[in-house]
C-alpha cells in the first residue's frame, strides 16, 4: 500500500458512502490512465513534449500518465482533499517533480487565460457541477489553439439507467429535476449539504455549448442498437415505472419528482412508438443515444471556418 492510499484510508468522517467513494477514487490513477492512452492512440498521438491540462484534475490520475507519456502536465483542482493529498499519489507514481498542480477555479476566465494554451485539455466529469457550464466551456475554448483537442465528459442525464439511479448520489429521478428541486429533493430523502450538481443537458445541447464557443465536437461513447439493447431498454423503463409506483405522496417535492417521472415516462414511450411506426437507421441511432448512453464523451477540437 503506498502513502496514498493509506492516507485515505485514515479518512472517513461517518460518511456511509465512503467506502464506495474510497473505491472510485482509488481507481482514478487507472481510469486517468484509460483516458490518456485513448486520447494518445486515437486523437492527438504522441504527448512527448506536449502540453496537457487537466481541469477538475483530482488526485492527479490524468496528469500521473500523462508526465509517464512525457508531457508537460499541469492540473487544477478546487477539492480540499484532493488538494491535501494528491502529492502522495504523485509521489507514490515517481512523477512529483513533472506535474503541477495547483488550486484554481476553470469559471475564472482571468485565471485561466493566465495558464497559456494547451495540446490537450481534459474535463472529465466536471462539466456538471459548475454553476456556469457555458462560461468552463468558453475557458476549454480559450486553452487551445487550432491543433489542440479536447476530451469533456458528462453524464446522459436522460438516459434510462441513469434516472433509475443518479449516478452522484444514487438517488431515483434526481437527475430530471433542476438544481433547485434536486436539492430539495436530495435533503427530503435524507442527504445534508450541497447537492452538487447544478445543471445536466441533452445531446444536442451540448453540442450547441460547443460550437457557440468555437467547437466542434462528437461524441465517441458507441452506441449499441441492438436486440439486446432494446430487451435492456425496456427492461429499465419497466423498473421506473415500479420506482414510480412506489414514490411517496405525501411529500411536496416528492409529487414534483413524480411529475417529472411520469413526463419522462411518456417522453420515452412516445419515442418507442415513432421507432415502431419508422424503424429507420437513425430513429434507432438517437433512441439509444438519448437513452441508453449513460454519458457523453466529447471529443473537441477549434473551428476553423
Amino acid at each position: 500500500m503506498g502513502k496514498f492510499e493509506a492516507a485515505l484510508r485514515q479518512i472517513s468522517g461517518g460518511d456511509h458512502l465512503w467506502g464506495e467513494h474510497l473505491k472510485y477514487i482509488l481507481s482514478g490513477n487507472e481510469r486517468g490512465a484509460e483516458i490518456v492512452d485513448k486520447m494518445v492512440n486515437h486523437f492527438v498521438g504522441p504527448l512527448e513534449g506536449r502540453r496537457v491540462l487537466d481541469i477538475g484534475c483530482g488526485y492527479g490520475g490524468v496528469c500521473i500518465s500523462a508526465a509517464k507519456h512525457g508531457a508537460f502536465a499541469r492540473g487544477i483542482e478546487v477539492g480540499s482533499s484532493e488538494l491535501e493529498h494528491f502529492q502522495l499519489n504523485l509521489e507514490d507514481n515517481g512523477v512529483k517533480d513533472v506535474v503541477n498542480i495547483t488550486f484554481g477555479d476553470a469559471d475564472d476566465i482571468e485565471f485561466m487565460a493566465s495558464l497559456g494554451k494547451y495540446d490537450l485539455v481534459i474535463c472529465d466529469n466536471v462539466l456538471e457541477h459548475v454553476p456556469d457550464s457555458h462560461r468552463l466551456i468558453y475557458t476549454i475554448a480559450e486553452a487551445m489553439n487550432e491543433q489542440s483537442r479536447c476530451y469533456v465528459t458528462v453524464p446522459n442525464y436522460l438516459s434510462l439507467g441513469q434516472v433509475l439511479m443518479e449516478c452522484h448520489n444514487r438517488e431515483f429521478g434526481l437527475s430530471l429535476l433542476n438544481r433547485f428541486d434536486a436539492q430539495e429533493l436530495y435533503e427530503a430523502r435524507g442527504h445534508y449539504g450541497r447537492y452538487s450538481v447544478g445543471d445536466y443537458f441533452d445531446y444536442n445541447q451540448y453540442l450547441a455549448l460547443f460550437a457557440i464557443n468555437g467547437i466542434n465536437a462528437v461524441n465517441i461513447v458507441p452506441i449499441a442498437r441492438d436486440d439486446q439493447a432494446m430487451a435492456e431498454a425496456l427492461d429499465l423503463l419497466a423498473q421506473i415505472k415500479q420506482k414510480r409506483a412506489n414514490m411517496r405522496d405525501d411529500i411536496a417535492i416528492e409529487r414534483r419528482a413524480a411529475e417529472y417521472v411520469d413526463h419522462y415516462i411518456d417522453r420515452v414511450e412516445r419515442r418507442l412508438v415513432e421507432l415502431e411506426r419508422s424503424p429507420t437507421e437513425w430513429r434507432r441511432v438517437e433512441f439509444f443515444r438519448d437513452f441508453m448512453v449513460q454519458r457523453f464523451d466529447f471529443v473537441g477540437q477549434i473551428r476553423t471556418y
